[in-house]
């Protein structure tokens, strides 16, 4: 077939490789003319995303969510409950979330806190009114990666007022359920 220029501007007659290459670019492109389906995935990286995207989410697998722990001295220590994210640019925002079941033997006020590797950060408080009551306690931590390495963060917990066991995990024998439990966190494009 013959190209044909009409008088309208429009070519015809050109076939599927029918232009040298290189002769089209990016600024030849009418705006929004690719499809999304044309697009490799491998070609949209996190340095391509827009600002505040989610680059990766990680839910923490029910192995690392599903311990029981109880603390009575007011010290500070690992709940056994953590998640672990990678991620793929140290300038971006971690941010970290879940829940945790919290119960009490007594009258006491229990803490929770994200321990990032460094320290413990970001205290939330539940205050338990008597014994046999079960609290569902949320959280939420963040903080910039500051490096590509894996970080791990996990749930530390205290009894930091009133007498008794203060306890993290639903059940000391969960199996390989949740406990009732999550941890999660994700990697924000800054």
């Amino acid at each position: 077939m013959a190209i044909v220029i009409n008088g309208s501007g429009t070519v015809t007659g050109v076939s599927v490789g029918g232009l040298p290459d290189g002769i089209v670019d990016a600024g030849t492109l009418a705006s929004n003319s690719v499809e999304t389906a044309k697009i490799v995935a491998e070609a949209v990286t996190a340095s391509k995303l827009g600002a505040k995207t989610i680059v990766q989410y990680v839910l923490a697998p029910y192995s690392t969510v599903n311990n029981r722990h109880s603390e009575s001295a007011g010290n500070w220590e690992s709940s056994g409950n953590s998640v672990s994210i990678t991620p793929t640019n140290s300038s971006s925002q971690i941010i970290v979330g879940g829940w945790m079941n919290a119960y009490s033997d007594a009258v006491n006020d229990h803490s929770m806190g994200i321990h990032n590797g460094t320290s413990v950060t970001s205290v939330w408080k539940t205050h338990t009114v008597g014994s046999s009551i079960w609290v569902h306690q949320n959280f939420r931590y963040e903080q910039t990666a500051g490096t590509t390495s894996t970080m791990t963060f996990t749930l530390y917990h205290s009894r930091t007022g009133g007498t008794g066991n203060a306890y993290v995990g639903w059940s000391s024998s969960p199996g390989s359920t949740a406990n009732g439990q999550a941890m999660w966190a994700m990697e924000v494009q800054a």
